[in-house]
């Protein structure tokens, strides 16, 4: 496990849920979401979201390297500041997504 490819996965994921945040006009948690939909080929992606889901795919992670990746993508859903915005139903999601990547 490299822990310095887990940090630019960490990273490059960050820029493109934040970058989708901010088009969107929505929170952190739906941004994810549909980074991952842009990450497995949907549409309307900008060259920005492209081109760091090329980098992505560049670092040629293993199953543990992704799991630790969103690990602390979760982990800082946790910290947005507007968590309380997230809906009920959405924090549910979260607290079985935590427990399914810290169990497996």
């Amino acid at each position: 496990m490299d822990f310095e490819k887990i940090e630019a996965a960490y990273n490059l994921l960050l820029d493109n849920c934040q970058k989708l945040e901010t088009q969107l006009h929505t929170h952190l948690y739906d941004a994810l979401i549909e980074q991952n939909a842009c990450y497995l080929g949907a549409e309307g992606a900008d060259d920005f979201i492209k081109e760091n889901n090329n980098k992505l795919r560049q670092l040629n992670l293993s199953k543990e390297e992704w799991r630790r990746s969103f690990q602390f993508i979760l982990l800082r859903l946790l910290k947005v500041s507007n968590y309380s915005q997230i809906t009920s139903l959405h924090q549910i999601a979260l607290a079985l997504l935590f427990f399914i990547y810290w169990k497996v």
